[in-house]
């Protein structure tokens, strides 16, 4: 048997499987299971009071100069390079390696 002779009976079993799912839920299923439940449904009477918004205390706001930065401490960099230059420098052989780059 290859693998077309397979993949044609395992489709068929499934469409024939499918069909009788299909069939049997249609011969089953009782007219009464078709209609929608009835569920409760609350209406409230009385209106919301609306909202004083002068009541609602403002937040006081801050200036940059009072927040408070936390460092992460002293940052090592080259600078930022450029594709061509980085490339160029690549082929000048003048970028060097200090430690393992992990790929995942």
């Amino acid at each position: 048997m290859n693998w077309t002779t397979f993949l044609i009976y395992l489709l068929g079993a499934y469409g024939l499987y499918y069909l009788v799912n299909v069939l049997l839920d249609l011969l089953i299923r009782s007219p009464g299971d078709a209609k929608a439940k009835p569920f409760p449904v609350y209406q409230i009477q009385t209106e919301p009071e609306p909202i004083d918004a002068s009541m609602i205390p403002q937040e006081e706001s801050y200036t940059p100069e009072e927040a408070q930065v936390l460092s992460s401490g002293a940052l090592e960099a080259t600078g930022a390079v450029k594709l061509d230059e980085l490339i160029m420098e690549a082929q000048a052989e003048a970028i060097e390696c200090t430690k393992k780059i992990m790929h995942s």
